[in-house]
């Protein structure tokens, strides 16, 4: 484990297994190390994390742990009495990565053993884990106005609430609309699902929006469902 994993110090087992607690949620933060060596950075991001932990325990009813997912094993799963993972963004480009990284998290999720969503940066690393194609969405047009300058600048991207388009039936839609709004926030993206899988929803911009495990109950959503508000609630 990096100084910076080390740094997170959210390993808070001994709330998550209070006694009676027969439940708890795993919310497993993507990105690069280097982001929680800055102290700047570092605080921002315990700010973000920490609003989504309270987000996820309010929808799902049970106490969510956070982890790094350098620190990601599936004894330490077990041990905190862990029953699904949630997999966040990153803010970090891919290429930047140590992927040996993320070998504690890919076998925790293989085993089967644990139901898990992934979002944005998650499921990109998600897809291209079990064998997609990925890279940026594409370069601007010279005449292309950026919608997004602050991020990536130069490159096409999905920023804000957008309509997506379901295109297979799955309990994750249940009760939306055919096109529900969902936030985006990318210029990364999966090019194909990964063998097997199934697409479960899409846009013109980006083919990949949802899928889903052939077998095992794991998904990747390219939006951000966790992001929602009193306008645009369908991530809910």
């Amino acid at each position: 484990m990096t100084a910076g994993a080390a740094r997170i110090a959210m390993l808070d087992l001994a709330s998550c297994n209070r006694s009676g607690e027969d439940a708890v949620i795993c919310y497993v933060e993507m990105d690069h190390p280097r982001v929680w060596i800055d102290s700047k950075s570092r605080t921002r991001r315990l700010g973000i994390l920490g609003a989504r932990k309270l987000r996820f325990e309010a929808i799902s009813g049970q106490p969510c742990l956070l982890l790094h997912h350098q620190q990601v094993s599936i004894a330490l799963l077990r041990r905190a009495g862990v029953r699904a993972l949630l997999l966040g963004g990153s803010t970090v480009d891919w290429w930047e990565f140590d992927f040996r990284g993320f070998d504690g998290l890919a076998e925790a999720i293989q085993s089967g053993e644990f139901p898990t969503i992934a979002f944005c940066g998650g499921h990109q690393w998600l897809g291209h884990s079990y064998g997609s194609n990925w890279g940026p969405i594409g370069r601007l047009e010279t005449d292309e106005s950026d919608s997004a300058p602050q991020m990536a600048p130069g490159w096409r991207k999905e920023v804000g609430f957008m309509p997506i388009d379901i295109v297979a039936d799955d309990p994750l839609f249940a009760g939306l609309p055919p096109a529900p709004v969902m936030y985006e926030s990318h210029y990364w993206h999966l090019h194909d699902v990964p063998p097997g899988w199934r697409l479960l929803a899409t846009r013109p911009t980006c083919r990949v929006q949802a899928m889903r495990h052939p077998e095992l109950p794991v998904y990747g959503t390219q939006f951000h469902p966790e992001q929602y508000d009193a306008e645009h609630a369908d991530g809910v």
